[in-house]
């Protein structure tokens, strides 16, 4: 782990689209992290230890420590969406391995022995019971068979569903789904593209099928 491995991040949260589409919670404090990565670098160029120091305290303590890891628990644990929940987790381990690249200058042996046995975290953050998580360097047998997630770069996590779903019968359901959801955005395109459906149907109704037909699409 080098100082330079976190001043390239190339992963979903450095696009500025895939950054605003966050929850206002995790949007603040990823750019916030963002932020401190441009000033310690900076500061890291100049030797100005002290500056590093300083700044990666007050945003570990004041702004993730503080704030963000108090305002995720109710988003993991109560919010009952659990897409808002992963976001969440997803946030919280992207802003901690970003926080150990930043402090490996000052203590390389803590952060590396973090860095190598992380697991405790890692299941705390994703709520996983610890006999049921393995690393590897490569992707399992059962890749195409898992849900894939990119948590941050080099970090990828595969959730096996061969013991939890029936893989054929899913599919299935979801060719089923994909089908009426394409006969019904047909169906309003061909609307759409009637001229006397445009100039006879008032414009409210016109632009609620457009709405439709948008949201099908």
């Amino acid at each position: 782990m080098s100082c330079s491995s976190f001043c390239s991040a190339n992963d979903l949260f450095n696009t500025e689209g895939y950054l605003l589409r966050l929850p206002l919670p995790e949007c603040w404090v990823v750019s916030k992290l963002h932020m401190l990565i441009d000033a310690v670098t900076e500061s890291y160029n100049k030797y100005f230890f002290g500056d590093v120091g300083r700044e990666i305290y007050d945003f570990f303590w004041g702004d993730f420590a503080d704030w963000y890891i108090e305002a995720s628990k109710a988003r993991i644990y109560h919010s009952g969406d659990d897409s808002v929940g992963l976001v969440a987790q997803t946030v919280l381990l992207y802003v901690f391995e970003n926080i150990l690249k930043l402090l490996h200058p000052f203590m390389p042996f803590v952060t590396e022995e973090l860095w190598q046995e992380e697991k405790e975290v890692l299941a705390l953050l994703s709520k996983l019971d610890l006999d049921n998580i393995h690393f590897t360097d490569s992707p399992p047998e059962d890749a195409k068979q898992s849900v894939h997630l990119i948590a941050s770069e080099g970090l990828e996590a595969y959730l096996p569903l061969a013991d939890m779903v029936d893989i054929s019968a899913e599919v299935q359901r979801l060719t089923k789904r994909l089908s009426k959801m394409q006969t019904e955005y047909e169906g309003l395109k061909a609307r759409l593209n009637s001229p006397k459906f445009i100039e006879k149907a008032p414009k409210d109704v016109v632009r609620g099928v457009q709405e439709k037909a948008a949201e099908a699409e």
